[in-house]
């Protein structure tokens, strides 16, 4: 009888070591995860303000054109044979390339005959 009585004691001291160490374990595991998620949210944050940051100092005018003078690239207005016009098609609304041959030009660039798109290209 005594030998039943201590098993019965010893098993039921082992499952409840068992179960104070498996939640230790877990205590454990949520401490690393608390770490891990604090410093994700302060890299996050820390990215988040550099973009903001980048954002407002670019709606800068003046900062563009500072980048575009530091770039020292070569800008030139595309030809007109490089300009590729993307219309609408009127059945399904699909996007269509067309290449466009005529100069499109308005006010006072009529004279010098330059062409109403804006785009820069760089030279190589």
């Amino acid at each position: 009888m005594k030998i039943r009585k201590f098993s019965i004691f010893l098993v039921l001291i082992t499952c409840l070591a068992l179960l104070y160490v498996h939640q230790q374990v877990q205590l454990l595991r949520i401490s690393y995860e608390i770490n891990f998620s604090e410093k994700e949210m302060s890299r996050l944050l820390d990215q988040n303000r550099v973009l903001v940051y980048n954002v407002t100092r670019l709606k800068s005018p003046v900062y563009l054109d500072n980048n575009f003078l530091a770039a020292k690239k070569d800008y030139a207005i595309p030809k007109q044979w490089q300009v590729i016009e993307v219309a609408a098609q009127k059945e399904n609304r699909r996007p269509v390339a067309v290449a466009s041959l005529e100069k499109k030009t308005f006010g006072i660039f009529k004279i010098f005959g330059k062409p109403r798109e804006a785009m820069a290209n760089t030279i190589k």
